[in-house]
């Protein structure tokens, strides 16, 4: 995959945003305005304001549209991706940096949620564009539903990362063992 580098750091944000909410344990990451300034902040995402309770909603319901576009089907992924780009106001921008033209996209408004939307906008359109929505996968470790981009070669990633990889392979290797 060729994305360049605010694409794939905007794919990144979209894909962290999705496993902001363990969906097996329903353990919840962004609990509080606090959670999210951290949120925002570890991800570099600066802000006009600090988050409020309003915007803890916000996110909550845009990371619910974004997992939609990574594991609902083809329609339900079109929709979801047209719900965010109408509900953020976000609108394409074109710029020339490093010597290079790049399609991004902003927020119509200057609301937090609406610049979050416009960064996962911008990573999801590039990796759809690109790849298409079958390099988006769920991992297959028991007790683990994190989603991920798929970038091997031959399609054949199953882990979120490589400690579910390790966890499941060392359950498989025990469970052997004792047969």
């Amino acid at each position: 995959m060729d994305f360049d580098n605010y694409q794939e750091e905007a794919l990144d944000t979209a894909i962290d945003l999705a496993n902001t909410l363990d969906v097996v344990s329903g353990e919840e990451y962004l609990n509080n305005a606090d959670d999210v300034g951290g949120w925002l902040q570890g991800r570099g995402i600066e802000t006009p304001r600090p988050p409020t309770e309003r915007d803890v909603t916000g996110l909550r319901r845009l990371r619910a549209q974004v997992r939609i576009v990574m594991e609902g089907s083809e329609e339900e992924a079109e929709e979801a991706l047209d719900r965010i780009v109408a509900e953020a106001s976000v609108r394409p921008r074109v710029t020339f940096s490093k010597g290079e033209w790049r399609l991004g996209h902003m927020p119509g408004a200057d609301r937090l949620v609406d610049r979050v939307a416009a960064i996962a906008v911008t990573g999801l359109a590039a990796a759809l564009s690109e790849s298409g929505r079958e390099r988006f996968g769920v991992c297959s470790k028991e007790g683990c539903r994190d989603v991920y981009l798929d970038t091997s070669k031959n399609r054949s990633r199953r882990y979120c990362s490589d400690s579910c990889s390790n966890r499941a392979n060392v359950a498989a290797f025990r469970a052997r063992q004792k047969k």
